[in-house]
């Protein structure tokens, strides 16, 4: 079984919240078919925006072949700063993809 790649804790919450479960391997991140809820329960100061905040790690999106939608902001997550990614190139590999939402 191929272990999860590293990835930011808020795409790994989303990712929770898609499986209702933690994610166990990487076959798990190919039946992931929504991302909406990227808001986590950790420590709230790292969901605030701060002075020189690093890009996460989002790339592991683009191994979710059966995404469709995708949509960074959510109703429970509008205190949160938009979603920091270094680039959006990952995209490119969900061929699936119907929807793309940053609110």
């Amino acid at each position: 079984m191929t272990p999860v790649p590293e990835m930011d804790e808020r795409l790994r919450h989303a990712v929770q919240g898609a499986l209702k479960r933690p994610p166990e391997s990487l076959y798990d991140l190919k039946k992931v078919k929504a991302l909406n809820d990227f808001c986590y329960f950790g420590d709230p100061y790292y969901q605030e925006k701060r002075d020189g905040q690093e890009p996460g790690d989002f790339s592991v999106i683009g191994q979710m072949e059966n995404l469709h939608t995708l949509v960074f902001g959510s109703p429970r997550s509008q205190q949160i700063p938009t979603v920091l990614a270094a680039d959006f190139s990952f995209l490119a590999q969900c061929k699936r993809l119907r929807s793309c939402t940053n609110r």
